[in-house]
Protein backbone atom coordinates (compact mmCIF):
# COMPACT_ATOMS: atom_id res chain seq x y z
CA UNK A 1 0.00 0.00 0.00
CA UNK A 2 1.52 3.48 -1.13
CA UNK A 3 1.59 5.91 1.78
CA UNK A 4 -0.23 9.36 1.84
CA UNK A 5 2.88 10.91 3.10
CA UNK A 6 6.84 9.82 3.18
CA UNK A 7 9.62 11.48 4.10
CA UNK A 8 13.18 10.65 4.85
CA UNK A 9 14.88 11.92 8.36
CA UNK A 10 17.03 11.32 10.97
CA UNK A 11 16.22 9.33 14.15
CA UNK A 12 17.92 9.60 17.77
CA UNK A 13 18.25 6.09 19.04
CA UNK A 14 19.71 8.31 22.01
CA UNK A 15 19.70 11.62 23.14
CA UNK A 16 22.80 12.71 21.80
CA UNK A 17 23.34 14.24 18.13
CA UNK A 18 25.77 11.56 17.43
CA UNK A 19 23.11 8.47 18.00
CA UNK A 20 21.20 9.96 14.42
CA UNK A 21 20.79 7.58 11.51
CA UNK A 22 18.80 7.66 8.46
CA UNK A 23 15.52 6.97 8.44
CA UNK A 24 11.91 7.25 6.72
CA UNK A 25 8.31 7.56 8.28
CA UNK A 26 5.13 7.17 6.29
CA UNK A 27 2.06 7.94 7.21
CA UNK A 28 -0.91 5.68 5.89
CA UNK A 29 -4.49 5.95 6.12
CA UNK A 30 -4.44 4.84 9.22
CA UNK A 31 -1.16 3.68 10.41
CA UNK A 32 1.90 5.54 11.39
CA UNK A 33 5.55 3.52 10.12
CA UNK A 34 9.00 4.81 11.11
CA UNK A 35 11.50 2.54 10.17
CA UNK A 36 15.64 2.66 9.97
CA UNK A 37 17.25 3.10 6.33
CA UNK A 38 20.27 1.30 5.04
CA UNK A 39 23.12 2.61 3.08
CA UNK A 40 21.04 2.45 -0.28
CA UNK A 41 18.14 3.84 1.35
CA UNK A 42 16.10 1.32 1.56
CA UNK A 43 14.33 0.01 4.83
CA UNK A 44 16.14 -2.20 7.28
CA UNK A 45 14.49 -2.27 10.16
CA UNK A 46 10.69 -1.18 11.35
CA UNK A 47 10.95 0.38 14.49
CA UNK A 48 7.20 1.69 14.38
CA UNK A 49 4.22 0.23 13.16
CA UNK A 50 1.73 1.83 14.98
CA UNK A 51 -2.19 2.29 14.40
CA UNK A 52 -2.92 6.23 14.27
CA UNK A 53 -4.92 6.13 17.63
CA UNK A 54 -2.11 4.98 19.72
CA UNK A 55 0.42 7.16 18.70
CA UNK A 56 1.27 10.37 20.80
CA UNK A 57 3.05 13.08 18.68
CA UNK A 58 5.13 16.28 20.18
CA UNK A 59 7.86 18.49 19.54
CA UNK A 60 9.27 21.50 18.40
CA UNK A 61 11.02 23.40 15.70
CA UNK A 62 12.04 20.81 13.16
CA UNK A 63 11.66 17.97 15.80
CA UNK A 64 9.03 15.58 16.31
CA UNK A 65 8.90 12.98 19.11
CA UNK A 66 6.85 9.72 18.14
CA UNK A 67 5.56 7.58 21.37
CA UNK A 68 3.67 4.34 21.10
CA UNK A 69 3.10 3.58 24.76
CA UNK A 70 6.79 3.37 26.58
CA UNK A 71 8.67 3.35 23.19
CA UNK A 72 9.45 6.99 22.13
CA UNK A 73 11.92 7.95 19.40
CA UNK A 74 12.56 11.74 18.39
CA UNK A 75 13.19 12.72 14.56
CA UNK A 76 14.69 15.81 12.86
CA UNK A 77 13.24 16.99 9.64
CA UNK A 78 15.84 19.91 9.28
CA UNK A 79 19.03 19.55 11.43
CA UNK A 80 19.56 23.61 9.57
CA UNK A 81 16.91 24.91 11.41
CA UNK A 82 18.66 23.68 14.94
CA UNK A 83 21.99 24.58 13.25
CA UNK A 84 20.74 28.10 12.15
CA UNK A 85 19.39 28.71 16.01
CA UNK A 86 23.20 29.12 16.86
CA UNK A 87 24.10 31.40 14.40
CA UNK A 88 23.58 35.46 14.78
CA UNK A 89 20.51 36.20 13.58
CA UNK A 90 19.87 32.41 12.66
CA UNK A 91 15.98 33.15 14.33
CA UNK A 92 15.29 35.17 11.76
CA UNK A 93 16.06 32.64 9.14
CA UNK A 94 14.38 29.39 10.79
CA UNK A 95 10.97 30.22 9.87
CA UNK A 96 11.48 29.28 6.18
CA UNK A 97 13.80 26.67 7.05
CA UNK A 98 11.03 24.87 8.46
CA UNK A 99 8.72 25.70 6.21
CA UNK A 100 10.93 24.16 3.67
CA UNK A 101 11.83 21.22 5.79
CA UNK A 102 8.05 19.30 4.86
CA UNK A 103 7.05 18.89 9.11
CA UNK A 104 4.12 21.49 8.85
CA UNK A 105 2.54 18.83 6.69
CA UNK A 106 2.66 15.78 8.91
CA UNK A 107 1.64 18.41 11.25
CA UNK A 108 -1.71 18.70 9.64
CA UNK A 109 -1.99 15.54 8.51
CA UNK A 110 -1.68 14.19 12.02
CA UNK A 111 -4.34 16.21 13.20
CA UNK A 112 -6.93 15.65 10.97
CA UNK A 113 -6.52 12.12 11.46
CA UNK A 114 -7.22 12.61 15.18
CA UNK A 115 -3.75 12.22 16.49
CA UNK A 116 -3.02 13.89 19.86
CA UNK A 117 0.03 16.59 18.89
CA UNK A 118 1.61 18.82 21.27
CA UNK A 119 3.78 21.07 18.85
CA UNK A 120 5.51 24.22 20.09
CA UNK A 121 5.45 26.53 16.92
CA UNK A 122 8.23 28.89 16.52
CA UNK A 123 5.46 31.64 17.52
CA UNK A 124 5.04 29.68 20.86
CA UNK A 125 8.92 30.02 20.97
CA UNK A 126 9.14 33.20 21.08
CA UNK A 127 6.12 34.22 22.96
CA UNK A 128 7.87 31.75 26.41
CA UNK A 129 11.19 33.21 25.71
CA UNK A 130 9.31 36.81 25.61
CA UNK A 131 7.55 36.62 28.54
CA UNK A 132 10.47 35.00 30.37
CA UNK A 133 12.37 38.43 29.66
CA UNK A 134 9.84 40.64 30.87
CA UNK A 135 9.36 38.78 34.32
CA UNK A 136 13.58 38.59 34.80
CA UNK A 137 13.22 42.30 33.71
CA UNK A 138 10.43 42.89 36.29
CA UNK A 139 12.23 41.42 39.14
CA UNK A 140 15.38 42.90 38.66
CA UNK A 141 13.65 46.49 38.77
CA UNK A 142 12.07 45.17 41.67
CA UNK A 143 15.02 44.29 43.60
CA UNK A 144 16.80 47.70 42.13
CA UNK A 145 14.04 49.75 43.30
CA UNK A 146 13.51 48.03 46.96
CA UNK A 147 17.72 48.11 47.40
CA UNK A 148 17.02 52.17 46.75
CA UNK A 149 14.31 52.91 49.55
Amino acid sequence: MKPLLSHDVTMFRGVTQMSGVPARIELHDDRFVLSVLDRTGQPSETVMDTPLSALQVGGSMALLTFKVGDLKRRVDFSFAARAAMVRPGGVLAVGPILKESGIYPWLAAFRARGVRVRYFSLGHIWLVSLGAVAIIVAVVAAIGVASVT
